[in-house]
């Protein structure tokens, strides 16, 4: 009996170690969710498509943990975020990520983000985001602090003037993937920003008002991947690229459309601007090119019924 009782902790430290994953338990009703992992240590608590719908999931996290540093929770389904602080009424002051990406969250409330003095990173990305005016108010309770802004991969047609004003220390702006054609802000907001990422929205051209606010940033600021239009009108936007140094991937990009088509796909630090006509409508090439997308997903649609 004496021998067994000393094997026992043996035995557990081995069950433990064989499991590593088991001191990444997490404490009160988060201990049911697979999907959630807790480093007390590091103050840190994930969720990764935990699949919730109630954002009282946060709430509950203040009596269990107390000095919070990351919150992840990511692919669940909150839609609207609540009209009081995530937290309640308790603040986190050494809480510096918040990651609420792919939640398909559409509303945000004002008072959501209350309570989070210290936050440096916020990651709003892969929801259904539409930011209106009124909006900044949800981003002003925000600190100071927050250096990393996260909105990329939403349904962003436009952002707010004062976007980047309730964030002095601002240096990264993230609005990739969403349906921008132009950015229209207060630059005075901007002037610690080393990054804002418009890549994969719908750049056909840079507008003088965009060139006059990219104009001030430091080098290398702006990544534009986007499916520009060249033509006889493309002139002042296109010199322009070739003669700034605020757009890190200047080299890369060509043009999504062309007049004449012999030019798609040139690059715009040396596509010909004189040789460039309006003889194509390039607005109407991307609507027969989405037509026949569409006709295309439909026929191979149509195929697939057929066959099974």
């Amino acid at each position: 009996l004496r021998r067994k009782s000393q094997e026992f902790p043996d035995k557990v430290f081995f069950s433990s170690f064989q499991d590593p994953n088991l001191q990444y338990l997490c404490r009160g009703s988060l201990s049911d969710y697979a999907a959630c992992q807790c480093k007390e240590d590091e103050g840190e608590v994930a969720c990764i498509n935990a699949q919730f719908v109630d954002t009282d999931v946060f709430f509950n996290l203040n009596a269990h943990y107390k000095s919070l540093q990351k919150v992840t929770f990511h692919g669940n389904n909150f839609q609207d975020l609540p009209s009081t602080s995530l937290f309640g009424s308790v603040s986190h002051s050494r809480l510096h990520t918040l990651n609420i990406s792919a939640n398909y969250i559409v509303n945000l409330n004002s008072n959501a983000l209350k309570g989070l003095p210290n936050l440096r990173v916020l990651d709003l990305s892969n929801n259904e985001i539409v930011l209106k005016e009124s909006d900044v108010d949800f981003l002003t309770h925000t600190p100071r602090l927050t250096e990393v802004l996260d909105l990329s991969y939403n349904f962003l047609q436009s952002v707010p003037f004062e976007l980047p004003c309730p964030f002095p220390s601002l240096t990264s702006l993230d609005l990739r993937q969403n349906f921008l054609k132009n950015l229209v802000v207060n630059g005075s907001c901007l002037t610690k920003v080393r990054s804002v990422d418009l890549s994969r929205n719908q750049f056909y051209s840079l507008t003088s008002s965009f060139r006059h606010l990219a104009s001030s940033a430091q080098p290398d600021t702006y990544v534009l991947r986007n499916p520009f239009h060249c033509d006889c009108k493309s002139n002042d936007y296109v010199t322009w690229v070739r003669s700034t140094d605020v757009i890190r991937d200047k080299h890369t990009l060509v043009c999504d459309r062309a007049s004449p088509r012999n030019y798609v796909g040139a690059r715009l630090v040396e596509v010909p601007l004189h040789k460039l006509d309006c003889s194509v409508n390039l607005f109407a090439m991307s609507a027969r090119h989405s037509s026949l997308a569409t006709a295309a997903l439909v026929l191979l649609i149509s195929i697939l019924l057929l066959l099974f």
